[in-house]
């Protein structure tokens, strides 16, 4: 049984299935298609990374990662934010975003990103 969990975040079921598939082997997945979905997931859950679009319904990825570490009884942990739209360096500051990733992308660079992430050899904000 994997060691680490990772909850995904993203509201287009296909893009969700295949970011289960590419991490689900080596990691426990959780998966949310919004932000406010995720936020009680992070909470019950205490996943150890957070992979995330920006654009979704109800609650942006932004928002959502100014929430999650606004929950004073968790640990910091990173977030990975993939979105086609632009956003600002400074939204992704003050989100404490890990790594920003444009779509389209190449699943081997998320991966590689993620494990990066997760096995602390980075833990500087974007």
């Amino acid at each position: 049984m994997p060691e680490k969990t990772i909850l995904i975040v993203e509201d287009d079921d296909d893009l969700r299935n295949m970011l289960y598939l590419l991490f689900s082997k080596d990691y426990n997945v959780l998966e949310a298609a919004d932000g406010h979905e995720a936020l009680g997931l992070y909470i019950s859950e205490k996943p150890d990374l957070v992979i995330t679009d920006n654009r979704m319904p109800r609650i942006t990825g932004l928002q959502f990662a100014i929430l999650m570490h606004e929950e004073k009884r968790r640990r910091r942990i990173p977030v990975v934010m993939i979105t086609a739209y632009k956003v600002e360096p400074s939204d992704l500051r003050k989100a404490n975003i890990d790594a920003f990733i444009e779509k389209p992308f190449d699943p081997s660079d998320l991966r590689a990103t993620v494990e990066r992430l997760l096995n602390g050899s980075d833990s500087t904000p974007v």
